[in-house]
Protein backbone atom coordinates (compact mmCIF):
# COMPACT_ATOMS: atom_id res chain seq x y z
CA UNK A 1 0.00 0.00 0.00
CA UNK A 2 0.94 3.83 -0.78
CA UNK A 3 0.53 6.83 1.39
CA UNK A 4 0.72 10.68 1.39
CA UNK A 5 -0.05 13.79 2.98
CA UNK A 6 -3.12 15.86 2.51
CA UNK A 7 -2.11 19.34 2.04
CA UNK A 8 -2.71 21.21 5.43
CA UNK A 9 -3.33 24.88 6.34
CA UNK A 10 -0.35 24.92 8.82
CA UNK A 11 1.26 23.34 11.41
CA UNK A 12 3.38 23.63 14.91
CA UNK A 13 5.38 21.27 16.19
CA UNK A 14 6.72 21.37 19.35
CA UNK A 15 8.80 18.83 21.27
CA UNK A 16 7.16 15.45 20.41
CA UNK A 17 3.72 16.58 19.36
CA UNK A 18 2.17 18.39 16.71
CA UNK A 19 -0.39 20.67 15.81
CA UNK A 20 -1.70 20.13 11.98
CA UNK A 21 -4.23 22.56 11.09
CA UNK A 22 -6.67 21.63 8.32
CA UNK A 23 -9.33 23.59 6.23
CA UNK A 24 -11.63 22.17 9.05
CA UNK A 25 -10.19 21.51 12.43
CA UNK A 26 -6.81 21.03 14.09
CA UNK A 27 -5.59 17.86 15.11
CA UNK A 28 -3.18 17.01 17.74
CA UNK A 29 -0.51 14.67 16.42
CA UNK A 30 2.15 12.59 19.32
CA UNK A 31 3.89 9.23 19.54
CA UNK A 32 5.62 8.46 16.08
CA UNK A 33 3.13 10.43 14.21
CA UNK A 34 4.54 13.41 14.15
CA UNK A 35 8.29 12.31 12.61
CA UNK A 36 6.22 10.28 10.68
CA UNK A 37 4.45 13.12 8.82
CA UNK A 38 7.74 14.52 8.44
CA UNK A 39 9.23 11.86 6.44
CA UNK A 40 5.60 11.81 4.31
CA UNK A 41 4.98 13.97 1.14
CA UNK A 42 2.49 14.91 -0.65
CA UNK A 43 3.87 12.05 -3.53
CA UNK A 44 2.86 8.19 -2.79
CA UNK A 45 5.42 6.24 -1.00
CA UNK A 46 5.38 2.99 -0.12
CA UNK A 47 4.49 1.41 3.17
CA UNK A 48 8.15 -0.12 3.42
CA UNK A 49 9.82 2.68 2.78
CA UNK A 50 8.00 4.11 5.19
CA UNK A 51 8.79 1.50 7.69
CA UNK A 52 12.77 1.61 6.54
CA UNK A 53 12.53 5.37 7.45
CA UNK A 54 11.04 5.42 10.39
CA UNK A 55 13.83 2.38 11.57
CA UNK A 56 16.75 4.51 10.22
CA UNK A 57 15.37 7.51 12.81
CA UNK A 58 14.53 5.34 15.61
CA UNK A 59 16.11 1.67 15.27
CA UNK A 60 13.96 -1.32 15.84
CA UNK A 61 11.60 -0.75 18.33
CA UNK A 62 11.57 -3.04 21.95
CA UNK A 63 8.59 -4.69 21.60
CA UNK A 64 6.21 -5.31 18.23
CA UNK A 65 7.65 -4.48 14.65
CA UNK A 66 8.52 -1.24 13.08
CA UNK A 67 6.35 -2.28 10.57
CA UNK A 68 3.03 -3.01 12.95
CA UNK A 69 4.09 0.46 14.53
CA UNK A 70 3.94 2.67 11.56
CA UNK A 71 1.22 1.01 10.67
CA UNK A 72 -0.81 2.05 13.57
CA UNK A 73 -0.16 5.71 13.18
CA UNK A 74 -0.46 5.67 9.08
CA UNK A 75 -4.47 4.12 10.45
CA UNK A 76 -4.59 7.11 13.08
CA UNK A 77 -3.12 9.42 10.58
CA UNK A 78 -5.66 8.43 8.24
CA UNK A 79 -8.71 8.74 10.10
CA UNK A 80 -7.87 12.40 11.05
CA UNK A 81 -7.82 13.03 7.48
CA UNK A 82 -3.87 13.97 7.63
CA UNK A 83 -2.70 11.11 5.32
CA UNK A 84 -4.52 9.20 2.03
CA UNK A 85 -3.61 5.95 1.05
CA UNK A 86 -4.12 4.52 -2.50
CA UNK A 87 -6.29 1.16 -1.32
CA UNK A 88 -9.95 1.79 -2.32
CA UNK A 89 -10.69 -0.31 0.16
CA UNK A 90 -10.00 2.41 2.96
CA UNK A 91 -12.93 5.12 1.18
CA UNK A 92 -9.64 7.59 1.13
CA UNK A 93 -8.65 7.96 -2.12
CA UNK A 94 -7.53 5.93 -5.05
CA UNK A 95 -3.72 6.53 -7.16
CA UNK A 96 -4.06 8.50 -9.95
Amino acid sequence: MNYRRVPTVDELYADDEALILTDVRAVRVSGIGPKLLAILSDQWQSESALVAGMEELFGSPDTGSARDHVVGALTQLLDQGLVESDDPVDGIALAT
